[in-house]
């Protein structure tokens, strides 16, 4: 009889706090697998589903061209083109005035036959040091013609003279010389090329 009342004694405070510890370890244990694998299978779905769409996107590409106003449907049409730099003259030069500091001028000659439909370029101010002062970065043609900052196609045989941005930081044009890249070059191509080419632009 004192040997069955030994082994039903009530557990002590630390034992019933160390079941309960694990107890509820191994419960938020289990549940973070499942919503993590439920979390997987979420992502899964939704990658599968962008998958989807993308492939549909695309078979229905020309579809959708095809369906554009003409204004639209026809500025789309263009191609990167970075062989066509040959033909694109660029230069900048700096005036200054006391009011505004130094200012950029650009002047871009398209000298060949295509169409420009997008242009960027980036100038660098140098100093007598031939270190950068300020740089700019500017849209010289885009595909259509809104406002300043949209000013059209580039035709051949057309010069186009934009001027950019003061720094007051700048004081005299003469100590300043510059160097310009084109960052970003696209030529128009009419619609029925590119329906040759299967809308794929490089």
């Amino acid at each position: 009889m004192m040997e069955m009342r030994e082994m039903q004694r009530p557990r002590s405070t630390w034992g019933v706090f160390f079941c309960g510890m694990w107890f509820t370890g191994a419960v938020a244990i289990a549940a973070g697998a499942l919503i993590t694998l439920y979390g997987m299978r979420i992502v899964d779905r939704r990658i599968s589903t962008a998958i989807g769409l993308a492939e549909n996107a695309v078979g229905n590409l020309p579809a959708f061209l095809d369906s554009l106003p003409p204004v639209l449907g026809e500025v789309i049409h263009d191609r990167r083109a970075p062989e066509y730099r040959g033909n694109v003259e660029a230069k900048v030069e700096f005036t200054s005035s006391e009011a505004t500091g130094v200012r950029p001028v650009v002047t871009i000659t398209n000298n060949g036959d295509e169409v420009i439909s997008m242009l960027t370029v980036r100038v660098a101010a140098l100093g007598r040091e031939k270190l950068p002062l300020a740089e700019w970065t500017e849209v010289a043609a885009t595909p259509l013609a809104f406002d300043d900052d949209w000013r059209g196609p580039l035709l051949p045989r057309e010069t186009r003279y934009i001027v950019l941005s003061s720094r007051k930081a700048l004081r005299d044009a003469g100590d300043v010389t510059g160097v310009m890249e084109i960052s970003e070059l696209r030529v128009w191509e009419p619609k029925a090329t590119l329906q040759k080419t299967a809308y794929v632009t490089p």
